[in-house]
């Protein structure tokens, strides 16, 4: 899991998406959902402006995402 510097998102990381959820929504349903992974997501992490995800999985990739896109 990782928290958003804004402390506004929470990415969540599954297998094999990403979930991302407005903290103060009042959804318990990602806002967004990110697929692409093939296997378990072990890491994420947003920039510092909070406008990409930086993603890796144990199918070996790293991804990037923009989150506004």
């Amino acid at each position: 899991m990782a928290l958003s510097s804004n402390k506004h998102y929470l990415a969540v990381a599954g297998n094999p998406r990403v979930s991302l959820y407005d903290v103060f929504g009042t959804s318990e349903q990602p806002v967004l959902n990110l697929d692409g992974h093939k296997a378990n997501v072990t890491g994420v992490e947003f920039t510092q402006d909070y406008k990409f995800l930086a993603t890796c999985s144990e199918d070996k990739t790293i991804r990037w995402w923009d989150i506004y896109a």
